[in-house]
């Protein structure tokens, strides 16, 4: 049984002798019937001039490696994708035809300069196949990956050509793809099966909670985790799962919704070289049995881990120079390039002969200078410096000639090709290019594409309903789509799970449960300690007023120490980031989801500190007066309503820095400027009418101001006395904007929330994956 959509193609043909009747040929097509649903047995048709037709078994088992089929006294090798697993509803097929991404940079003078990344890539991946896409680095494999996926949304690229999926091509490729991405971005204190259960309960909303449980455990025992379901995850400061566990359960993550196309960005990295072979042991037996297709980076595999793969495409400098079977493109390069020498790792081999081809001839011949065959290595730079200045790849190239390179770095032969332009035309001439070209003509022929509805029809698990052909977009309608609005209903389902996970590895983070507890103590007692038991009465005048101002340099520092609680949860929200942003892609949840969820979350480790620091340096400075006609408590809650409505506020504005910041480092530039400037306009050094007006109005956003001013309301209580001075008389010389504190800490509410309000507009406008999507 196979897909509508599938084409059959013809993969091999060869003739023999009939087994049963030696005196006639026989010849056998082998034809790509995309994934073949139970059954041990594959059909050779077998023409004998009157149509009879006989069946031979394949044998090889599931793997859909190269399986060695005997019909003869001779064997032959082929490429044969078959599968033993359970059945799979709906299959899709992927390809892309002429794709061209080219990269817009600007050079040190601002000039623009257009880099072309990948060069007219065709490809075509069917269900069930483990797809390895190989190459140098810097060759465009993940590049690749990521234009396959639909992920390269930056202005600065220029994409050509067509990806489709079942011959659809303006379609939402996040709804239907799935990125594991080469570095682990999960929370170190979640469980395994934590992780798993939040996921599947953002990803699997119609799901309950039984089938869901039965879900995950399904997806750990294929994935091998179900042993350590119970262990952290881990990370740098705490010790949890391995590596390859650690990948395994992000590859597990994806798997939940079941789609039908995974890529893996360079999945063995980090990983010796038996656990890579487990680990693509894994996604070969995943291919196979579900008829998902898996489409992974990786640079250079042992031979064994090489035999996985399906299929391979081998890139260098954007060219597409080989595509096939392992099989099929060791031959194509022993064939055209240079003789595979004995015990040489496959995989190894088809690296070292492309890079050899870099390496000898990237750019000599292309140059409009005449370079002799023995020129030494520093002529050819020399050659080379003339288009680009690029430096010589290693050391030992400037003092030998082309002839030893390939003998000392590689030990093969130099090729005969001249050019990666010329090997890309070979390859695109060979047997195997014309495969491809015609394969993906013969799909894109036959399928219907009258209706992409039908592409998401028996995907229970995605939301049908937002599945639409994309239009033109305007600006506007643009940023509406990077900021999508939730149904209540889902909303809430959303900020409860995300909500639930920030807090679970928030708290048993010890580092914020008593680390930060313990950091702000100490700091609150060295603060009270300074100040300790401030008085308020003085001998004359002069005394009570250096005694107010004493006060006042109190509130200033506590004011400013408060506005840098804020750094922490800008450094978290911008380390999360790239996680938001793959998430929200991949529409695991909204960004307005995520951004209220972190908000709720951070809201009491943000107030708690706050407050433990507040209070323990408001009685050790004594700073309230007892005798007062506005009692202790009150007091109290005056200065504590300040000091919460001062860190409501700051955290706001660390919302809106972490909007447009690309890392931590881009925080501790931009937080120190910030702050110090808000401090400056707080009040304190100057009053605020003596500030010059153009930049007095940034004073009205001034963080440090509404909390300076709250707190100095807190003490000096308007209508009370301070000693025998009425507080009128200093408020007057401290020259506040306003001596009503509730309108102030209303003000200082009020711009936290509009900060916050910002802060999600400029994140949802500047939603971008740096490393993934733009």
């Amino acid at each position: 049984m196979s897909n509508n959509n599938d084409v059959n193609l013809v993969v091999a043909k060869f003739s023999f002798d009939d087994p049963k009747n030696p005196s006639k040929k026989s010849s056998v097509e082998i034809k790509d019937n995309g994934l073949t649903v139970g059954g041990n047995n594959l059909d050779l048709n077998s023409s004998k001039g009157g149509g009879d037709q006989s069946s031979y078994d394949a044998k090889g088992g599931s793997s859909a490696a190269a399986v060695r089929c005997s019909v003869t006294d001779h064997s032959m090798d082929m490429s044969i994708n078959i599968n033993l697993g359970m059945n799979v509803s709906k299959q899709v097929t992927l390809v892309a035809k002429n794709l061209t991404v080219e990269l817009t940079k600007r050079d040190k003078f601002f000039r623009k300069k257009v880099v072309p990344i990948l060069k007219s890539v065709n490809f075509m991946a069917s269900p069930g196949q483990l797809i390895g896409i190989m190459g140098p680095s810097g060759s465009g494999k993940s590049t690749l990956l990521n234009a396959l996926s639909g992920r390269l949304k930056g202005r600065e690229y220029n994409i050509k050509g067509s990806v489709a999926i079942n011959g659809f091509t303006d379609i939402d490729l996040g709804y239907l793809t799935r990125m594991v991405v080469q570095d682990d971005y999960l929370l170190p204190y979640l469980t395994i099966k934590e992780t798993m259960d939040i996921v599947a309960g953002l990803r699997l909303p119609h799901y309950s909670k039984k089938d869901r449980e039965e879900k995950i455990i399904e997806i750990l025992d294929i994935m091998g985790l179900r042993h350590v379901q119970d262990t952290y995850v881990g990370g740098i400061s705490k010790k949890g799962i391995s590596g390859g566990e650690m990948k395994r359960l992000s590859i597990a993550l994806e798997l939940i919704q079941n789609p039908p196309i995974l890529f893996l960005d360079e999945p063995t990295t980090g990983l010796d070289a038996a656990r890579a072979h487990d680990l693509l042991s894994y996604l070969s037996s995943l291919a196979h049995t579900t008829g998902i297709i898996v489409i992974c980076s990786i640079h250079t595999p042992r031979s064994q881990t090489f035999a996985l793969f399906d299929k391979i495409t081998l890139l260098s400098r954007g060219f597409v120079l080989g595509q096939g079977s392992p099989m099929d493109v060791v031959t194509f390069f022993n064939d055209v390039v240079t003789p595979f020498p004995d015990n040489y790792n496959p995989a190894d081999f088809i690296i070292d002969a492309t890079s050899l081809v870099e390496l000898v001839h990237k750019k000599v011949i292309s140059a409009s200078i005449y370079v002799p065959k023995d020129a030494t290595i520093k002529e050819i730079e020399l050659a080379e410096r003339n288009l680009d200045g690029e430096e010589p790849l290693y050391e030992f190239e400037k003092s030998v000639s082309r002839d030893d390179i390939s003998m000392k770095l590689f030990g093969l032969e130099v090729p005969s090709i001249e050019s990666l332009d010329e090997f890309h035309k070979i390859y695109e001439q060979s047997v195997y290019g014309e495969n491809v070209k015609k394969g993906i003509d013969n799909h894109l022929r036959c399928v219907d594409t009258s209706n992409p509805q039908i592409l998401f029809e028996n995907y229970g698990n995605i939301d049908s309903a937002n599945m639409k052909i994309l239009p033109t977009q305007t600006i506007c309608q643009k940023i509406a789509r990077l900021s999508p609005i939730p149904g209540p209903i889902r909303f809430c389902r959303e900020v409860k799970y995300l909500t639930k996970r920030i807090l679970l590895n928030t708290w048993r983070d010890p580092n914020v449960t008593v680390g930060l507890l313990l950091v702000n103590t100490i700091m609150a007692i060295i603060m009270g300690g300074v100040f300790f038991s401030l008085p308020r009465a003085g001998e004359n005048d002069f005394d009570t007023a250096q005694n107010a101002r004493n006060i006042i340099g109190l509130i200033f520092f506590v004011s400013t120490s408060i506005s840098f609680f804020s750094i922490k949860g800008l450094v978290v929200t911008v380390d999360e980031r790239f996680v938001m942003n793959k998430e929200t892609y991949s529409k695991m949840y909204t960004p307005i989801s995520y951004y209220f969820s972190r908000m709720v979350a951070d809201f009491p480790v943000q107030h708690i500190q706050t407050l433990v620091y507040t209070t323990i340096v408001y009685f050790m400075t004594g700073v309230y007066d007892q005798n007062l006609k506005t009692s202790l408590a009150d007091q109290f809650g005056l200065w504590t309503a300040s000091t919460q409505a001062g860190v409501f506020l700051s955290y706001s504005f660390s919302y809106v820095l972490s909007s447009f910041s690309t890392s931590t480092n881009t925080v501790f530039q931009i937080f120190p400027l910030f702050s110090l400037v808000f401090a400056l306009l707080a009040g304190y050094f100057v009053t605020f009418d003596q500030i010059p007006v153009w930049i007095r109005w940034l004073g009205w956003i001034s963080t440090v101001r509404y909390t300076y001013t709250g707190m100095i309301l807190s003490v000096f209580i308007p209508g009370e006395r301070f000693s025998k001075v009425t507080t009128d008389f200093f408020l007057d010389q401290f020259n506040l904007w306003t001596t009503d504190i509730w309108l102030n800490i209303i003000v200082a509410i009020c711009l936290g929330l509009a900060f916050r309000i910002l802060g999600y507009f400029l994140t949802a406008f500047t939603l971008r994956n740096y490393k993934i999507a733009s």
